[in-house]
């Protein structure tokens, strides 16, 4: 990929598993996923539980997002489990049924791409991401 002025490279990798029309079953969460949304805007969001990952939070530490354009849905992070990240999905379907087409990752660390499983397995989203986080 081209490097513009000194800017991060970005990789962009499209999804090689086609999405998983069964269910895949994740471990329940015990605290449902709040999702709020900007007043007057098609943009979403979920804080995180701070503190160490853990039963208590349910790994839940890191902030995720999307945005609902008509074209589809832009997803900002994944959360840090499948669990987690099929919550996330489920929540963004409550919302909208435009497929998912993107998931940006801020970065690498476990509880922000570890939800992208859930993703994986239902959407075909492109995800896009800092040229080191393969």
């Amino acid at each position: 990929m081209k490097q513009i002025a000194g800017a991060m490279i970005l990789a962009v990798v499209a999804a090689i598993s086609p999405p998983n029309a069964n269910a895949q079953q994740y471990a329940p969460l015990t605290k449902p996923l709040k999702i709020e949304q900007v007043p007057g805007h098609p943009i979403y969001y979920s804080i995180g539980n701070p503190g160490i990952p853990g039963k208590v939070n349910e790994g839940n530490t890191s902030n995720a997002g999307f945005v609902v354009t008509p074209e589809g849905v832009v997803v900002f992070d994944a959360l840090g489990t499948p669990s987690l990240g099929w919550a996330l999905l489920q929540e963004i379907r409550k919302i909208t049924d435009k497929p998912v087409r993107y998931n940006v990752l801020s970065h690498y660390h476990a509880d922000h791409i570890y939800g992208l499983q859930a993703f994986r397995d239902h959407t075909a989203a492109m995800i896009i991401a800092q040229d080191r986080a393969r």
